[in-house]
């Protein structure tokens, strides 16, 4: 008889959610951009620039970064991936759009 077994069998991540303080922004402010997922195991996950490159990389179910806008190419599309070696991996984008502040007013 078995007591007590769980057994998980891996699942592909699935990111839940892709979230952005802001979708639109200028330069000199922060963004504050959040990504959850799940899956087993759990993921790594990781926010890129519009150029591709990496912001940062965590191994969890959750990913906040904060991105300072300094300069137009900092505006564009933000990706978070989420990959733990079970396919497929999952990916999601959110825009951060430019205006100029004096627009704001």
């Amino acid at each position: 008889m078995y007591k007590g077994s769980h057994f998980h069998l891996p699942d592909p991540p699935t990111i839940k959610g892709a979230i952005t303080s802001t979708n639109k922004s200028w330069i000199g402010q922060t963004v504050t951009l959040k990504c959850v997922s799940d899956g087993f195991p759990t993921s790594t996950l990781a926010w890129y620039k519009p150029d591709g490159s990496q912001i940062k990389s965590i191994a969890a179910s959750q990913i906040t970064v904060n991105v300072k806008m300094t300069v137009d190419q900092d505006f564009g599309n933000y990706k978070c991936n989420a990959d733990n070696g079970v396919t497929p991996a999952d990916f999601k984008i959110v825009k951060i759009e430019q205006i100029s502040r004096s627009s704001l007013s």
